[in-house]
C-alpha cells in the first residue's frame, strides 16, 4: 500500500436530472346524455355517434450536442495522491503521465431527446475546481449542474438514465486511484499505484500495472493483465480473468467462472471452495491436501517446466458458489 500523505480527490459527479411533470388541464366535462326515445314504428333504429380517439401531443425533445471540459490541476511537488472519480453512468478511463498534473476531460452527453427542465438543466452543466474545505492539500473536480454539487451515491441512478458523463483522467506517476460507478466500463492502463475499481453494471478492465489491485463488479467481465503485484477480482454474476500477475491472486465470485493464466515455470499455493462449481487445471499436482468435508481443493501446483526444488512464492485463493475454475499453463516453453 502507497502511504498517501497528500492527496487529490476527484470527485467525478453523477448527473442528476429532475423529470419535468407534465401539466395536464382537466378536460371539460362532456354534456349529459340525453334519454333515448324509442324509434317510431317501422323505422331503422339510430346508431350512436362513432366515438373519435383525441390526438395524442407529439413528443417533443431534441438530443443536445455533447459538452466536454477539460481542466488541469496542478500538484505539490511532494506526493503521493490519491485521485477519486464517481459516476452514475458512462465510462471511466485512467491512464498514467509523468507530469506533476492531474488532468480530466469530461464529456457529458444524452442518449435520448431531452426537453422543457431536463434540457435547461443539461445545458446548465459546468465543470467546477475547488480546495475542500478542512483539507488544504485535497483538491476537488466536479461537473456541477445549476451550481449544485451531488456526488455518488446520494443520486439516485434512474435520474440520470438519459445521461451520460464519460472521463478520461491521466495521473501522474505513484498516484493511488479509486472510481466507483453505476453504469458503464471502467479501464486503467500503465497506473503504478494502489488501485481500487468498482462499477455495479458494466466491465473492469486493469492492464500494466504496477501495485496492488482490486477490480470487481455486480455484472460484467473484469480482466486484470501484467500486474506486479498482488491482484483481488470480484464479480457477482460476471467473469474474472487473470494473466501475467506477479503476486497474490484472490477471485471471489458467485455465479461467475475464474480464469487464472500462469507461466509454465509457475510454482503457486492454491486454495478452491465452491458448492457446486467445476475445478480443472494442466498444471502439476504436489502435496494434495483436501480438508474433510469442503468441495475445493488445497495443495501446491507447479507448472510443466517448473522444478519440483522450488517452494511456492505466490498463493491463489479462489471462493466461487456455482461459477467455473480453470487454471491454465502457459505454452511449453513460455517463461
Amino acid at each position: 500500500m502507497i502511504p498517501l500523505s497528500k492527496t487529490v480527490t476527484l470527485l467525478a459527479l453523477a448527473v442528476s436530472l429532475t423529470t419535468a411533470s407534465a401539466l395536464v388541464a382537466p378536460a371539460m366535462a362532456a354534456p349529459a346524455a340525453k334519454k333515448p326515445t324509442m324509434a317510431p314504428k317501422g323505422a331503422a333504429p339510430a346508431l350512436p355517434a362513432p366515438r373519435v380517439k383525441a390526438a395524442e401531443p407529439e413528443a417533443q425533445g431534441v438530443t443536445p450536442k455533447p459538452v466536454t471540459f477539460e481542466r488541469q490541476e496542478i500538484l505539490p511537488a511532494d506526493g503521493p495522491y490519491l485521485v477519486k472519480v464517481s459516476n452514475v453512468r458512462g465510462r471511466i478511463v485512467f491512464k498514467r503521465w509523468n507530469k506533476n498534473v492531474v488532468w480530466v476531460t469530461a464529456t457529458v452527453r444524452a442518449t435520448r431527446p431531452l426537453a422543457g427542465s431536463q434540457l435547461d438543466y443539461f445545458n446548465a452543466a459546468a465543470m467546477q475546481v475547488a480546495r475542500a474545505g478542512d483539507k488544504p492539500d485535497e483538491t476537488a473536480i466536479a461537473t456541477i449542474w445549476r451550481g449544485v454539487r451531488e456526488t455518488f451515491p446520494s443520486v439516485v441512478a434512474a435520474k440520470a438514465a438519459h445521461v451520460e458523463v464519460d472521463y478520461l483522467v491521466a495521473v501522474p506517476p505513484e498516484t493511488a486511484v479509486e472510481a466507483r460507478q453505476e453504469y458503464g466500463p471502467i479501464i486503467s492502463s500503465g497506473l503504478d499505484g494502489r488501485l481500487d475499481l468498482f462499477t455495479r453494471d458494466g466491465d473492469v478492465t486493469v492492464a500494466g500495472h504496477k501495485g496492488w489491485v482490486d477490480a470487481g463488479n455486480e455484472r460484467g467481465r473484469v480482466s486484470v493483465a501484467g500486474v506486479e503485484g498482488d491482484a483481488v477480482g470480484r464479480s457477482f454474476h460476471g467473469p474474472v480473468t487473470f494473466r501475467d500477475i506477479k503476486g497474490d491472486v484472490r477471485a471471489i465470485t458467485s455465479t461467475g467462472s475464474v480464469r487464472v493464466d500462469v507461466p509454465a515455470r509457475w510454482v503457486g499455493e492454491v486454495s478452491f471452495h465452491t458448492v457446486s462449481g467445476a475445478f480443472r487445471s494442466d498444471l502439476a499436482t504436489f502435496d494434495t491436501d483436501l480438508e474433510p468435508g469442503d468441495q475445493g481443493y488445497v495443495g501446491v501446483l507447479r507448472g510443466p517446466l517448473a522444478s519440483t526444488r522450488n517452494a511456492p512464492d505466490v498463493r491463489v485463493r479462489v471462493d466461487t458458489t456455482s461459477g467455473e475454475v480453470v487454471l491454465a499453463a502457459e505454452r511449453a516453453g513460455a517463461q
